[in-house]
């Protein structure tokens, strides 16, 4: 996973981007992971808009694998961590210029403070270390992010935790995505220092 999220980081997966309807990408795996969710008695909801759109109202430009990944580590987190009895929700809409994606639960959530932190490498709330798990998806989350100029946020679902991404529309459309985007244009993440897990 650590050379994973190096090569994501140099950037050349762009070279493949392609535009992407993300609302039969994400009712597919929403129908895999419905059958895990119910096995670790949860229950897992799809809300996508009622009508397609004539503009494309759900499509970015993207990796499709690499966007498949990013949703399969935040269902896996989400139903890993939420707990027995919760809820689990992969929404997807348009807003304006921004596409937005989310996953969030009505589990115990992540403390604000905590919130930058397990986007670093190896980093795991304390209370997860006795669970499965490496520490690295959503460090995986973030390179894909980061990758696709896709804004992430971590909040609180009140209760649980709500991850969302905004992929900027605006930026996509002018072809940004198969060079270096303009500074002032497009959305990006700040690169957080990382701690060295001893």
């Amino acid at each position: 996973a650590l050379l994973r999220i190096a090569q994501i980081e140099a950037g050349a997966r762009r070279a493949s981007f392609e535009a992407l309807d993300l609302g039969p990408l994400l009712a597919s795996l929403a129908e895999v992971y419905e059958v895990v969710a119910e096995e670790a008695g949860q229950r897992l909801e799809l809300e996508l808009p009622g009508e397609a759109t004539p503009d494309g109202g759900l499509t970015v430009h993207g990796d499709r694998d690499l966007l498949v990944q990013l949703v399969v580590n935040l269902l896996e987190n989400a139903i890993r961590h939420a707990g027995e009895g919760a809820r689990v929700r992969l929404t997807a809409e348009r807003e304006g210029r921004h596409v937005r994606l989310a996953v969030g639960d009505d589990g115990p959530g992540v403390p604000a403070p905590e919130r930058k932190r397990v986007l670093q490498r190896l980093y795991r709330l304390e209370r997860s270390r006795t669970t499965r798990g490496t520490g690295l998806g959503l460090s995986l989350v973030n390179a894909i992010a980061e990758l696709h100029w896709a804004r992430l946020t971590l909040g609180d679902a009140s209760p649980g935790l709500r991850v969302e991404l905004a992929f900027d529309r605006r930026c996509l459309a002018e072809g940004r995505w198969r060079g270096q985007p303009e500074k002032a244009d497009v959305p990006r993440i700040e690169r957080r220092r990382e701690t060295a897990v001893k």
